[in-house]
């Protein structure tokens, strides 16, 4: 179906990271949003495409709205070729070192619900 979608269907997950409740199945598909990511370096504010992926943004925004991403550190940042900078891991916290170590459970951290269904 097209978006934007006019229901989403989500599946909880366990064991997450972090638990919040399911997101909401009725999105507001005609609302826009902004994220803003706190760094030390200033802030990074981005617009979501609700109306590209709605149930994305929905699940996106229950979770920032629960504080599922308060605390969390960028855990990652590639600064050749696809450009990336990864935040919001739970396990990633603020008061935690990051490390490379393979035994770390950083940026593996699942959120509370599966990918959306959308309808």
């Amino acid at each position: 179906m097209a978006e934007p979608a006019h229901h989403c269907t989500y599946t909880k997950v366990a064991p997450a990271a972090r638990t919040v409740s399911v997101p909401p199945s009725t999105p507001d598909y005609t609302d826009s949003y902004q994220a803003t990511v706190n760094t030390n370096l200033g802030k990074i504010v981005f617009n979501l495409l609700n109306n590209k992926a709605t149930c994305t943004v929905n699940s996106f925004v229950h979770l920032a709205q629960a504080g599922y991403f308060n605390n969390t550190q960028c855990h990652r940042l590639l600064t050749t070729g696809i450009y990336v900078l990864q935040c919001g891991d739970p396990y990633a916290t603020a008061t935690t070192k990051l490390t490379c170590s393979s035994t770390s459970k950083i940026g593996t951290g699942p959120p509370a619900t599966t990918s959306p269904a959308r309808t």
